[in-house]
């Protein structure tokens, strides 16, 4: 008898505003803007410093009715490759032989940030196993 079973996934999350404790029970900042108690110190820094960052170069009003945006692009590469192999050997009637070999290469990064301030980055995530009896 031969079987043979075979998963692979990518997974890609970004976490919302806590809140809440689970996603059902969280409800919108107070007039939809992140306190400023929330935010962190290199935040507060680059918000008294608008020199650090770009100004506005979408003077436009969008679908959302915002205006003066800053647009910027994001490049990002993501790649996950996987494979299995095995064999099956039926040696005699009472003995049999099995492989398996698994490999996998998971790789992202990017390599142009937002706004010129962010640092581009990335994961490698090389697994691999073995199985024999």
């Amino acid at each position: 008898m031969f079987f043979f079973v075979d998963y692979e996934q990518t997974e890609r999350r970004i976490a919302g505003p806590a809140t809440g404790a689970t996603l059902a029970a969280r409800t919108p900042f107070p007039n939809n803007q992140i306190p400023v108690s929330r935010f962190s110190n290199t935040a507060r820094f680059l918000f008294s410093n608008p020199s650090l960052y770009p100004l506005a170069n979408n003077t436009g009003v969008g679908s959302l009715e915002v205006s003066s945006n800053y647009i910027g692009g994001t490049r990002n590469f993501l790649s996950n490759k996987q494979g299995d192999a095995k064999l099956d050997y039926r040696i005699s009637e009472k003995d049999n032989l099995m492989w398996r070999y698994s490999r996998a290469f998971y790789d992202t990064f990017g390599s142009q940030a937002a706004l010129p301030i962010f640092m581009t980055g990335g994961n490698q995530g090389p697994t691999w196993s073995t199985v024999g009896n």
